[in-house]
């Protein structure tokens, strides 16, 4: 067995590399860890958050055809989970190929990362008398980029007479900007 010879010099280097590393496990880079941990429910706190706000949308039905394969949505996601909306084309001046429709009222939920589920309603009726013809039932998936300012995602829009027996559905994505104040 070899013996580890200390000379002068490693035996003034080892209490100070030592020390070193102390000060290092001290110090706040080494406190950061602990500041991260309980910064955590802050941040998943805004993470749940971050699509409250205003959004314009483009949804794309790419299965449709022109006109009816886009249309325009402004709508609101409130901090308590609820999602309300107002859809081009909603007091529509025909029954082609939909009647008209309701705004649109639903819920969002978290589901991690950037991620959130949305379901919404809105309800038919007869453009001359007014009657209650259906109604449409709308999930779908959206993802916030980085940023918090655009939003991805897809649905399918599904129509329902008034006995509750399905019209019609149909997939589409969705793309969405943020709304901003601007003075």
């Amino acid at each position: 067995m070899r013996k580890l010879k200390f000379t002068s010099i490693t035996q003034r280097l080892l209490p100070a590399l030592v020390a070193a590393g102390i000060l290092m496990i001290a110090s706040p880079v080494g406190r950061a860890q602990s500041v991260r941990q309980e910064d955590e429910p802050r941040l998943l706190a805004q993470q749940k958050t971050a699509i409250v706000g205003s959004w314009q949308m483009t949804y794309t039905f790419p299965d449709l055809p022109p006109p009816f394969n886009t249309t325009q949505v402004l709508c609101a996601f409130t901090g308590d989970g609820i999602f309300l909306s107002s859809m081009q084309g909603e007091s529509a001046a025909s029954e082609d190929p939909l009647p008209p429709a309701t705004p649109q009222y639903g819920a969002w939920q978290y589901l991690g990362g950037r991620e959130y589920a949305v379901t919404y309603k809105l309800i038919l009726y007869r453009l001359t008398t007014g009657a209650f013809f259906g109604t449409a039932k709308i999930p779908l998936r959206v993802a916030l980029d980085r940023s918090g300012e655009v939003m991805s995602g897809s649905g399918t829009f599904a129509a329902y007479d008034a006995d509750g027996g399905l019209i019609f559905s149909v997939g589409f994505t969705l793309h969405a900007t943020r709304i901003k104040v601007e003075e």
